[in-house]
Order: structure tokens, then sequence, then C-alpha cells
């Protein structure tokens, strides 16, 4: 298993976004292949865990929003919360964007921080501890793994 982690400035994260046609305007505006803005500002937003965690989703196939092949959402973490060890079954991206944390993958910890990225292969076993408040983009390989963030409370 090959881990890598960068350091990414934030404009590149979205940058990558804008080009690979991640969309979320008013109501999911679509212009076809000509890809459209981002706005996390409008995205649905779930909060969990008396407001600990909580998840912007500006692409999911759950939710009928953007591109139904992947997942891009944006996850918050308040400082010292845990997500216990979990695996996925497609590549996971990170990109940090506000705070410092511990990720886990498999025996290896990254120490994640403002401007860093970390992939994640498909089946590694990672957790994370929120050493400070902690935002970070999120992107999976596919979608349907923003499941979990269904059961949480709808905010907007």
């Amino acid at each position: 298993m090959n881990i890598k982690s960068y350091r990414l400035p934030l404009f590149t994260l979205f940058f990558f976004l804008v080009i690979a046609g991640f969309s979320y305007i008013n109501e999911s505006e679509t212009t076809g292949n000509k890809g459209t803005l981002v706005s996390f500002e409008t995205a649905p937003f779930f909060s969990a865990k008396n407001d600990s965690l909580q998840a912007t989703i500006i692409s999911s196939a759950l939710l009928n929003e953007g591109p139904k092949d992947v997942y891009a959402g944006k996850i918050f973490l308040k400082k010292g919360t845990k997500v216990a060890e979990h695996t996925h079954s497609c590549t996971e991206i990170l990109c940090v964007e506000t705070g410092a944390g511990k990720l886990m993958v498999a025996d290896t910890i990254y120490q994640m921080q403002k401007g860093t990225a970390v992939i994640i292969p498909a089946g590694a076993p990672h957790s994370f501890f929120a050493e400070e408040d902690f935002s970070s983009v999120q992107i999976y390989g596919e979608s349907g793994q923003e499941q979990k963030y269904l059961n949480w409370k709808r905010v907007r």
C-alpha cells in the first residue's frame, strides 16, 4: 500500500474541482460538459455527535447533486473529535484547509495540517484524531461512501 502526503495550495484543489466538473449552484444547475462553479455555502449540510462532526456535500448520487460517479464534499471536526478506524471500497483524498490532526493509515501516522493532502487507497484501514478544529475537502473515487452523512441531522 502506497500512501502519499502532499503540501498542496488550496487554489490547486479548487482548480481541480472546477476542471473536473464538480458543481453545486442554486438547484444543482449544470451546464453539460462545461462545468460550473462550486459553492460550499449553499450545498446540503449535515451535522452529528453534538455538532462535533459536520459535512457539506457538493457531489453525490445519493442526493442527486453534481456528478454521480464520485463523491465530493467538505468535513469539519471539532478539536478532540475521534473518527474510529474504518475502510472504504474506493480511494479517498483529503485536502486540509484548516486545523491539524493525526491520521493513522494502516500502521503509519501522518500529521495533517493546513496545506497538506493525503491519498488513502481503497481497503486501507484508517482513523483520525482532531488536535485542533479541523476542516478538509474530501473526495471519494465513487459515490455512495457518503451514506453515513445521510443519517446525520440535515442543517440545510
